[in-house]
């Protein structure tokens, strides 16, 4: 039998090779401050709202009405992991390059809306944690809007190439 030489290339759904990254993929040492002031800002920013919660007012919010509470616990879990998307999405905008105030201001929302579900935990505080919850996603969005688009189509460039 005749035995088939032809290579074909891969088709769209093929994994990409394993490449090394580039040197300038690679986290600079700015960035790697930056991604660390974010990871203190969002702890300091959940102790202070779990040390701010008045322990008695959310239990006495509790035992006033048990099933409203569940249903703002399970919200706060929700908004948890909404803030959760948030601090992994500042993580990436951050290692690209960005003016000081830039980086600044996407630490303080991604803190904001970390801190926002612990308040709304405690359920005395759920006004407080949705105002923080709320102004952070704004602040992200408006914040995050231009260098997200620049880091997608840089993405997206080098899977073309």
């Amino acid at each position: 039998m005749a035995r088939i030489t032809r290579r074909f290339p891969p088709g769209p759904l093929a994994a990409s090779p394993a490449v090394p990254p580039a040197p300038e993929s690679m986290p600079a040492p700015a960035a790697t401050k930056r991604r660390a002031a974010l990871a203190v800002a969002v702890l300091l920013a959940v102790t202070a709202a779990h040390l701010a919660a008045d322990g008695e007012a959310s239990a006495r919010a509790v035992a006033a009405d048990p099933e409203l509470a569940r249903l703002l616990r399970a919200m706060a879990v929700l908004k948890a992991s909404m803030a959760g998307a948030a601090v992994w999405l500042a993580d990436r905008l951050l290692r690209q390059p960005l003016p000081a105030g830039l980086a600044a201001g996407l630490v303080l929302a991604v803190a904001a809306m970390a801190a926002a579900p612990v308040l709304m935990w405690h359920v005395a505080h759920v006004g407080t944690g949705a105002l923080l919850f709320h102004a952070g996603m704004a602040l992200l969005l408006l914040l995050g809007w231009r260098p997200a688009e620049a880091w997608l189509a840089r993405r997206s460039r080098a899977r073309r190439l």
